[in-house]
């Protein structure tokens, strides 16, 4: 797998000025949910009825190899893709297959906001490695891709970038991580108070 610094990146996936609000208006897909059925997260914990909401622009070529996932950063959602990728955005969709992944925890993927009360509890030790872990079952078992062309992400999606890197190197062609850390940082961390 090649690790790609962003410059390169940037070129090769076709990113340019008008990803800044210039691009023509990308028809906005529907967010599609996809159910995993049980997920176990690296905590020893597990969802049941786990789901993964995600939207998809452009489409496969017949060797369904040029499929780029896009994990949301943190508190981002797949509809703040719409106007960031297409013919002159940030991926080319006229060239590749691009799938934007809410993350678990935003509110339309599994979430202790739509989980029942007994499944909360589940959420207090989410890792990338688990988001990154369900990404991959979506891309598998249910868009049954063989590989991926890229994974790009932002912040937090940078992260989940990265464990793609570590986790599945042989799955994945190129890694783009835009502002993510490989190791969280004190900035990153969070504190909660313990009961």
């Amino acid at each position: 797998m090649r690790y790609v610094c962003l410059f390169t990146a940037l070129a090769a996936l076709q990113i340019g000025e008008s990803a800044y609000g210039q691009a023509p208006p990308v028809p906005a897909p529907r967010a599609t949910v996809a159910s995993l059925g049980t997920c176990r997260f690296a905590s020893g914990a597990t969802i049941e009825n786990c789901r993964v909401a995600y939207r998809t622009f452009g489409r496969l070529n017949a060797a369904r190899t040029n499929a780029v996932l896009i994990p949301t950063w943190l508190l981002g959602r797949s509809e703040d893709w719409i106007g960031m990728v297409g013919e002159n955005g940030w991926v080319d969709t006229t060239r590749f297959f691009t799938i934007v992944v809410d993350a678990f925890a935003n509110g339309r993927s599994s979430s202790p906001s739509n989980s029942p009360p007994e499944g909360r509890a589940a959420f207090r030790d989410l890792t990338i490695a688990d988001m990154v872990e369900a990404q991959h079952r979506l891309v598998v078992e249910n868009l049954k891709l063989p590989r991926l062309h890229a994974v790009l992400g932002i912040s937090m999606g940078g992260m989940q970038a990265f464990e793609w890197a570590v986790r599945y190197p042989t799955f994945v062609d190129a890694v783009v991580p835009i502002v993510g850390t490989p190791q969280t940082g004190a900035f990153d961390r969070t504190t909660r108070p313990r009961t």
